[in-house]
Order: C-alpha cells, then structure tokens, then sequence
C-alpha cells in the first residue's frame, strides 16, 4: 500500500472479485474488460477427513468469531484482505474444491508440466 500511495507504483486492477476495501476506487480486472478473471491468495483452516462434525463446527465458529474482532478485522483491512467470517464448512469445502478444479484446468490448458 505505501508504494501505491506514496505514487511509486501505479495499480491497474484488483484481481479479487470484489474492490479492495484499501482501494475502493480501483477496479477489478472484471470491472476492466476481463469478465469472470479472479485469483488471489487465500487461507482456510482444514482438518484430517473424519473428524467430528461437531468438532469442526465448533473450530469454524472459533474462526469466524475471530474473524470479526476489532483487532483482527483492522489487521486484515489494512494489508488488503477481503475476509470471509460466517463462511461455512461446506462454503469453504465447495470453494478449495472450485479452486482445485479451475487450476487443475488452467495447469492442463496451458501445457504445463511438473517434474
């Protein structure tokens, strides 16, 4: 951010789906002619198959309450993090896997190979 605002270093587009709250007046690479292009990073909490539902309900409510604590919220704010607090299991079980398969896709569309 320092950069950008210091005027060194010029941003064309937010690659998440939705405008950076750092940024509200940068368009997304959507919003700029590229419909449907999102890539960022992302973080998720996961366990090993088999755990008790009732222990990752649990976790998840842990994260998510978290998630909205003044503190945390300003910390993720300020580096530009969209976050993503009262996400389910399942919404986030669903999204690794749409992650997983728009990579896989994008890896075996481009040729790429890994040794």
């Amino acid at each position: 951010q320092g950069l950008v605002k210091a005027g060194k270093l010029k941003v064309l587009a937010a690659t998440s789906e939705k405008r950076l709250p750092t940024f509200p007046d940068l368009p997304t690479i959507s919003e700029s002619g590229y419909a449907g292009f999102t890539s960022g990073a992302w973080y998720a909490m996961v366990t090993r198959a088999g755990t008790p539902a009732a222990n990752i309900d649990s976790m998840n409510r842990a994260l998510n309450t978290a998630m909205t604590l003044p503190a945390v919220k300003a910390s993720l704010d300020k580096d530009g993090y969209i976050s993503d607090a009262g996400a389910t299991p399942a919404q986030t079980s669903a999204f690794i896997a749409a992650e997983i398969k728009k990579w896989a896709k994008l890896t075996k569309d481009a040729g790429v190979k890994f040794d």
